[in-house]
């Protein structure tokens, strides 16, 4: 499995579950039901210091398995991505071996 991350554009349901995630210049469909949940962070080394009135959720990141595709034809991936609450940022983590060819892609973009 490869490790990396990459800023991605996540649409959400009205429920907060991503129903598709855009990142090189495709538009994956999730096509089954997103797995989430929490990991504790080391906010302190990236920032020196927590923001005034942050409490709940400044060490916790939430993480999703998400199982997607490109067309209903295509064999589904799994990814994973974070998703931090306090500032809204979706994060790919990680990509399969099985999507190396596009991985190639998003890093030349």
């Amino acid at each position: 499995m490869g490790l990396f991350t990459q800023s991605v554009q996540v649409t959400l349901s009205t429920a907060g579950q991503p129903l598709r995630v855009d990142w090189g210049g495709h538009s994956w469909r999730v096509c089954a039901r997103p797995v989430r949940w929490y990991r504790r962070t080391a906010w302190w080394e990236e920032n020196a210091r927590a923001q005034r009135g942050a409490g709940a959720g400044l060490v916790d990141e939430e993480i999703w398995r998400l199982q997607v595709r490109l067309g209903a034809r295509d064999a589904p991936r799994t990814v994973h991505l974070s998703h931090q609450p306090q500032t809204g940022r979706w994060r790919l983590i990680n990509l399969p071996d099985q999507a190396a060819g596009h991985e190639g892609e998003r890093r030349s973009a």
